[in-house]
């Protein structure tokens, strides 16, 4: 199941075999006790992830978002193509976006007062504690994927969240905790965290197939 990320009412998007709205963030319906939906305004869509972690037992799993879906040939990416193409490879994800001066030189500058820089850097460096290759990644890489978009075996990409899933939802609570000064710079790790799934595809050295996605504002229609 490709889950569909939604986090207010009255979105109009596309709904196909072998995908699934899931409601998050303020538009979140109580379904599951074990959830982090307090989190939401900090980590967006990473909530709905943790839902998926822990509740969903699909065999095949993805994140699209009500306004962002994989695009193959021209049209949506179908659940039957989804599921042939991981008989190839690990994980179907979005292409690398290029940024040319390293992701955390990329991200940093995202960041609007000296205050905020530093509040990032401490938080970025906390992320980094024990794991130098993270740290690397992050000083020199030229791609990230962005969107947190995937489709893969859940087996697989339990393995994400049983690695970021330890270290995301202390730290934001931390974040809360001492840190939330600015309500407009409330995501400051939702876009820390987003480059971590590209380093954890590297890490996993996992064989990818690497999509478009269409981001859509208008009504569409199943078929």
């Amino acid at each position: 199941m490709i889950y569909i990320m939604n986090n207010e009412a009255g979105q109009n998007f596309p709904v196909f075999k072998g995908y699934k709205e899931l409601r998050i963030g303020n538009f979140y319906d109580g379904k599951y006790e074990d959830n982090i939906e307090y989190l939401n305004p900090y980590i967006n869509e990473y909530t709905g992830m943790y839902l998926m972690w822990k509740h969903m037992d699909d065999e095949i799993i993805g994140v699209s978002h009500y306004r962002r879906f994989f695009c193959m040939n021209g049209y949506f990416l179908k659940w039957q193509e989804a599921c042939s193409l991981l008989n190839e490879v690990d994980i179907i994800c979005t292409y690398d976006y290029k940024v040319w001066n390293g992701i955390y030189a990329n991200l940093r500058s995202e960041m609007w007062s000296e205050k905020d820089k530093l509040i990032f850097d401490k938080y970025c460096d906390l992320l980094f504690a024990g794991d130098l290759g993270l740290r690397e990644w992050f000083m020199c890489s030229r791609g990230f994927n962005p969107r947190n978009m995937f489709v893969a075996r859940k087996s697989l990409i339990d393995k994400y969240f049983e690695w970021i899933f330890p270290i995301l939802i202390p730290l934001t609570e931390k974040f809360i905790r001492e840190d939330l000064h600015n309500v407009d710079n409330k995501r400051m790790l939702a876009y820390i965290v987003e480059r971590c799934f590209g380093y954890w595809i590297h890490k996993m050295n996992l064989r990818t197939y690497r999509l478009d996605y269409f981001q859509i504002d208008q009504s569409w229609e199943d078929e």
